[in-house]
């Protein structure tokens, strides 16, 4: 059987892009996927959105972070670790878009690679102009360079970012996030895999 993956995203007031978000899941080639969107208090129409969408499609759920846990995009992806049920699984926010093959690409080459904990994918910031089209940023993400990158990450010039990872749940469980942190989560959660035992690949 084609594994689980599951795709984590915290929410806040993210209703101008979550349905697109979500349809860019939803057409994904590779199917065997589950959604868990993660809403963190959200005053906008989000969470009915992500709800008509899980009642149209069962792979997609909602959660909801407590009162009595700490608010922040940290507190919300490590709920969605702990409900996590793929073999792999994948760290995106409610405001991204991914290509239909996305998916199927990064399980084809984890499961072609058995012994990677997780492995780094290309991508590409996109930004909006003030008429509301969109321009894809030059810079292109996740592009292995000479240079070590935690180094590169230590000098704030990092050449990716959580969004372009898959990562193997069974050697993952235990990386938390910082639900303590106001900025740098991203960075402090690659430092501590960059800096651990675990085995990756671009």
């Amino acid at each position: 059987m084609e594994p689980l993956i599951t795709v984590i995203s915290p929410v806040y007031n993210g209703g101008k892009y979550i349905q697109q978000f979500i349809d860019s899941i939803r057409n994904q080639t590779y199917t065997n996927w589950e959604l868990l969107l993660v809403d963190d208090g959200s005053t906008d129409n989000s969470p009915s959105i992500i709800a008509n969408n899980a009642k149209a499609d069962c792979r997609i759920h909602l959660y909801k972070r407590d009162e009595s846990q700490v608010k922040g995009a940290d507190t919300c992806r490590n709920i969605g670790q702990k409900n996590t049920r793929g073999k792999y699984f994948i760290v995106l926010d409610c405001d991204d878009e991914v290509d239909e093959c996305c998916l199927s690409q990064r399980i084809m080459f984890m499961e072609d690679h058995p012994d990677l904990d997780f492995s780094v994918f290309p991508g590409y910031s996109v930004f909006q102009n003030p008429d509301g089209s969109m321009i894809r940023g030059e810079k292109k993400w996740g592009v292995q360079s000479k240079e070590d990158p935690l180094i590169s990450l230590l000098k704030a010039d990092y050449n990716f970012g959580v969004w372009n990872l898959i990562f193997k749940t069974e050697t993952m469980k235990d990386q938390q996030w910082d639900e303590n942190l106001r900025i740098y989560m991203d960075f402090d959660f690659m430092y501590n895999i960059l800096t651990g035992n675990c085995k990756y690949a671009f």
